[in-house]
């Protein structure tokens, strides 16, 4: 009978043991590590609320096989609620201004505006036609946003050492299952909370680009940004490689109201779209 009971005390010592032994093996491994990436990126964006508004020159040179393609140079401007400037030297002059009501295009040289009322577009289409306008002039080292593209489907791999920094690395999958096995890797600074490098791969293993950031600053206190960022993306013609150089970063200084007001040249033709593209006449 002693032998019974001291069988079944092992057996619930066992199962006990196992019992014990998942739950730690998943919490390690799996939901803590989820939820602490969920953590980190989210603190990371909040800590980015506390920009309401930037300006920054910015200097793009493009790469392919190391021979120099282009090069291109603006300064933007940028204040919430969704209020954009971007004053663009090379390789020609031309002004974007979005506020809530339009968009304005002008092009110096032709003499030449093109406004797009946006007025009355429904949030998602108005946030839509802005973004295919200032995504050419995106600063895609900064990271401001990453969870408004990959949700909650976030990883801790690993810490691991990136130049001299002790960063979380982390996995994210986009929130849509037709995503052709996109994910991404990001790096960030465990001290500073800011981006260091990010990797995007398509299935497996293919490497579609890399960022690298380099040259930090803090800003404004707590806001560490890069002044260099690099990305090569692989394409089917060979490495091309982007480099930005960014100057006189400033932030949450008071700008005038000027600056997000556009008033056509007298001698500039202006062409006046609604916000599906068709023309329509000026009342």
């Amino acid at each position: 009978m002693c032998r019974n009971i001291l069988l079944k005390i092992t057996k619930i010592s066992t199962t006990v043991f196992l019992f014990v032994f998942c739950i730690l093996f998943f919490k390690v491994n799996g939901l803590a590590n989820q939820t602490s990436a969920q953590d980190i990126i989210s603190k990371m964006e909040q800590n980015f609320l506390k920009i309401e508004n930037y300006q920054v020159n910015v200097s793009r040179i493009y790469y392919r096989d190391e021979v120099l393609k282009s090069q291109e140079e603006w300064r933007f401007f940028f204040q919430n609620p969704g209020l954009a400037r971007i004053d663009v030297m090379l390789p020609k002059k031309v002004t974007l201004l979005i506020n809530q009501e339009d968009i304005w295009q002008y092009i110096l040289e032709e003499k030449k505006v093109v406004r797009r009322k946006i007025k009355h577009l429904r949030e998602k289409e108005r946030m839509l036609l802005v973004g295919k306008f200032i995504k050419p002039y995106e600063i895609e080292g900064w990271g401001l946003s990453i969870s408004s593209k990959f949700g909650d489907r976030l990883r801790l791999v690993k810490e691991e050492v990136v130049k001299g920094k002790k960063c979380y690395l982390i996995e994210c999958k986009p929130k849509t299952d037709d995503s052709q096995g996109l994910r991404l890797l990001v790096w960030i600074d465990r001290e500073r909370l800011a981006l260091v490098r990010k990797e995007l791969y398509k299935e497996a293993d293919n490497l579609i680009s890399r960022t690298e950031n380099e040259n930090f600053l803090e800003i404004i206190p707590g806001i560490w940004l890069p002044r260099k960022v690099e990305t090569a993306v692989q394409t089917e013609k060979g490495e091309i490689v982007k480099q930005l150089i960014l100057r006189n970063i400033r932030m949450n200084e008071s700008m005038p109201a000027k600056t997000f007001q556009f008033i056509p040249p007298k001698e500039c033709e202006v062409m006046t779209l609604n916000g599906k593209g068709e023309m329509v006449k000026e009342q």
